[in-house]
């Protein structure tokens, strides 16, 4: 036992030493919750940049032990390199044998240009991915989970938020530091449990709850420190903040941890399957002129929005 401990104690300060020799602090949200089935939405303005990866996906929190452990997860991502899109994915199998079934989906505009929302479906029978409350993406059970994935999602998930940089060139593009810093923003997040036939307008799915990042909820959410192989970040607590109503994720050099900039405005109001988190602006039909700014705070000028 006693040399079992040290052991464990030798691997945590040999991850440590690894974690710190990366001169790059990225980002990770998960929710202290786990979930069986459901619905899941966030309002989101991604990052872009070659080489970033720009996420919201479902994890099984014990993915990464292997030795028997499924391994199950449920993606929507960014890559930098290509903000008109996105990728659906689902991830099974195991640590040492993955099953992947990736798809690009086009955006009406780029992820890094304007706020979208995103959404996953998880049932027994399927899962589907939505942008802006439009479907595009189905894999149901006999018919076009082409794997045989969806019956092997059968593990309670966490749901996760994070912005990191892959090592593998050919999947998100060449690495360049001038970019940073990076940030991706999440207006809000809401979590529906699976119901069948019990939702609003005869869906499946009844609202849990929301979070519309007041404030940072410690009993909702935890800020992930941790790193894996092929990421050239560490996740850093301190590039996980909230201001002006909005979730900030962010990607630093190491030491510069934070987020000093300007939130990107949300032009449109939500559109989910319940009612709208909130009206910031109420104001009549007419055409509005709405400031925008770049994922480093920068003013880009001005955009006419009709209401």
């Amino acid at each position: 036992m006693k040399l079992k401990k040290m052991v464990l104690i030798a691997m945590a300060l040999i991850s440590s030493v690894f974690a710190q020799d990366k001169p790059y602090s990225g980002a990770e949200l998960y929710s202290n919750e786990t979930f069986m089935y459901g619905r899941y939405e966030a309002r989101m303005y991604m990052a872009a940049g070659s080489g970033l990866v720009s996420s919201m996906f479902l994890y099984y929190n014990d993915s990464w032990i292997g030795k028997g452990e499924p391994w199950v997860e449920i993606d929507i991502e960014v890559l930098g390199k290509s903000p008109s899109t996105f990728q659906s994915n689902i991830i099974s199998g195991s640590l040492e044998s993955k099953i992947t079934s990736e798809k690009h989906h086009n955006l009406s505009q780029p992820a890094n240009a304007t706020y979208h929302t995103y959404a996953m479906e998880w049932t027994p029978n399927y899962v589907a991915w939505f942008v802006d409350n439009v479907e595009v993406r189905r894999a149901a059970v006999g018919s076009s989970d082409e794997k045989n994935q969806v019956t092997n999602l059968n593990k309670e998930q966490s749901l996760r938020f994070n912005l990191w940089s892959s090592t593998v060139a050919a999947w998100v593009g060449a690495w360049d530091e001038n970019i940073l810093p990076v940030n991706q923003f999440i207006n809000w997040v809401k979590v529906y449990n699976y119901t069948p036939g019990q939702g609003p307008n005869g869906s499946d799915f009844t609202l849990s709850w929301v979070d519309n990042f007041e404030s940072f909820d410690n009993s909702r959410w935890g800020k992930g420190d941790w790193t894996f192989d092929e990421n050239r970040v560490t996740m850093s607590k301190g590039n996980i903040n909230v201001k002006d109503n909005t979730l900030i994720l962010s990607i630093t050099k190491v030491g510069q941890e934070g987020f000093t900039g300007t939130v990107p405005v949300d032009p449109e109001e939500n559109t989910s399957i319940e009612t709208p988190k909130r009206n910031l602006e109420k104001r009549p039909s007419g055409i509005y002129e709405v400031k925008t700014f770049d994922l480093k705070g920068r003013y880009q000028g001005l955009q006419k929005i009709e209401r």
